[in-house]
C-alpha cells in the first residue's frame, strides 16, 4: 500500500538515495529542502524512475525554528488526512559556532528540526498510526558527546580550543536525537505512532565537506577505502519506514536493521526527560512541556 512520506535531508547522501528507492516502492513523498534547483531535481528522480505518484516539495530553512514550524502548517494544510512515515535526516556540521535565532547552529538542523517538525506533525502522525524515523549516528558514542547540563549548546570556550569544535557539537546532536526518539516514544506510547531511530553507518558522503580543517585529506582518502554507499547507508532507514518486521516497535535505536546498543548516556532517561525540556524552551514550546 502506497504511503505518505513526509522527507527531510532528501536532496543528497544517504537521504537521496533511501528516498529513491522509497519513490521506486510507489510512496508519495513530501521533501523538504532548502534549495529550489536541488529540491525540483530530486523530485524529478523520483518522476523519471517512478512515474504515477505524486510528490511535493516544500522550500524552507530546517535550521531555523520560525520556518520549521512555517513548513509544518504548509503540510498539514497540503495532508489533513494524515500522513504515514515521517523521515528526519537532514543534518551537517558547521566549522564555526554560529546561532540561528540563539541556538547553536548544528543543534539547531540535527536536533532542534527533528524534534520541531515532529511535535508539529503529531496529529497528522496518529490519523494513520504513522512511523517517525529519525537519523542518529554512531558518533554518540564519541568523545565530544558528553553530558553537561550546564552547556547543552555548547557554548563554553574549551570546547573550541582544539579547532574542531563543529564536530563537537555533531556529536552532542547524535547523542540528542537518541535521546528525542526514546523520549518520543515514551511520552506517545498510546498513540499508535512508533519513533524510532538509526545509524547508518560511515557513509560516503559529501556531508561536512569544507568543515574539517587539517583532517578534510586524511578523512577524504578513508571515505574512498572504508566507507559504505549512501545507497549501503540507507537501507535501514528504508526498512524502518515501511517493514512490517518493525511494527509496534518504537523507542530503539538500529544499525543494518538490527537492534543496536547505545551508550549509558542516551540510555538515561532522566537526561532524555531534561533535553525534552530544554529543547521545548528552546523553540518556543511550552505546550510539550
Amino acid at each position: 500500500m502506497s504511503k505518505i512520506i513526509v522527507f527531510t535531508g532528501a536532496t543528497n547522501g544517504l537521504g537521496q538515495a533511501a528516498a529513491k528507492v522509497l519513490a521506486s516502492q510507489g510512496h508519495s513523498l513530501a521533501i523538504i529542502a532548502r534549495d529550489k534547483q536541488r529540491g525540483e531535481d530530486t523530485i524529478a528522480s523520483f518522476t523519471s524512475s517512478a512515474p504515477g505518484q505524486q510528490h511535493r516539495l516544500f522550500l524552507g530553512d530546517l535550521s531555523s525554528v520560525v520556518d520549521v514550524k512555517r513548513l509544518a502548517g504548509e503540510i498539514k494544510a497540503a495532508y489533513p488526512d494524515g500522513i504515514d512515515v515521517l523521515v528526519n535526516n537532514a543534518g551537517n556540521m558547521f566549522k564555526k559556532r554560529t546561532e540561528v535565532e540563539g541556538i547553536e547552529m548544528t543543534i539547531a538542523l540535527n536536533h532542534m528540526s527533528y524534534m520541531i517538525l515532529t511535535l508539529e506533525l503529531k496529529d497528522l502522525l496518529i490519523k494513520k498510526k504513522g512511523r517517525v524515523v529519525n537519523t542518529a549516528s554512531w558518533m554518540h558514542r564519541s568523545k565530544g558527546a558528553i553530558w553537561d547540563p550546564e552547556d547543552l549548546q555548547i557554548t563554553k570556550k574549551k570546547y573550541y580550543d582544539d579547532g574542531l569544535a563543529g564536530l563537537g557539537a555533531y556529536e552532542r546532536s547524535k547523542l540528542y536525537n537518541i535521546m528525542f526518539t526514546r523520549e518520543c516514544a515514551r511520552r506517545w506510547r498510546d498513540t499508535g505512532v512508533t519513533v524510532n531511530c538509526f545509524d547508518p553507518g560511515q557513509v560516503n558522503t559529501n556531508f561536512g565537506k569544507g568543515q574539517m580543517g587539517f583532517l578534510e585529506p586524511i578523512l577524504n582518502f578513508y571515505k574512498k577505502i572504508f566507507m559504505l554507499t549512501p545507497e549501503q547507508g540507507g537501507e535501514t532507514l528504508v526498512w524502518l519506514a515501511t517493514s512490517d518486521e518493525v511494527a509496534g516497535k518504537s523507542g530503539l535505536y538500529y544499525y543494518l536493521k538490527k537492534e543496536d546498543k547505545i551508550t549509558d548516556t542516551a540510555a538515561n532517561d532522566e537526561y532524555a526527560k531534561i533535553i525534552w525540556s530544554e529543547s521545548c524552551k528552546w523553540g518556543n514550546m511550552p505546550e510539550y512541556l
